[in-house]
């Protein structure tokens, strides 16, 4: 179950990214009345790459280090304090995410927060 839970943070980390990526967040419309009265309106759309520039790629990669951090077979002696930091790094991310552009990691964060406190162990090669 822990090895699905870590897949799974990284799979919807992965989707949110895409989604952010791909999909236009950003709408506008532009009225304008000629002085016949003849009404234009013009409506524009924008992804958030478009808008905040490739920048935005080094915040968005967080969330997705986070969760590969989580299928990376550290050390047992190291596991469970970076999966705790992984999980507290995307849940600070997804609240603070929520007053700009939405809580699309939600399953991220909730995945390495269930993650985090169960007891270490190795995990299976796979």
């Amino acid at each position: 179950m822990q090895r699905h839970l870590r897949w799974f943070a990284l799979v919807a980390s992965l989707a949110a990214v895409a989604f952010l990526l791909v999909f236009p967040l950003y709408t506008g419309v532009t009225v304008r009345e000629s002085v016949g009265g003849r009404v234009s309106q013009n409506t524009q759309s924008a992804t958030l790459l478009s808008v905040n520039g490739p920048g935005v790629l080094f915040i968005l990669a967080i969330p997705v280090l986070a969760a590969i951090n989580a299928l990376v077979p550290w050390p047992d002696r190291y596991r469970r304090r970076l999966d705790v930091i992984g999980a507290v790094v995307v849940t600070v991310f997804t609240v603070l995410g929520a007053f700009t552009v939405g809580m699309f990691f939600i399953p991220t964060a909730f995945a390495l927060l269930l993650i985090a406190p169960w007891p270490r162990k190795s995990l299976p090669a796979t």
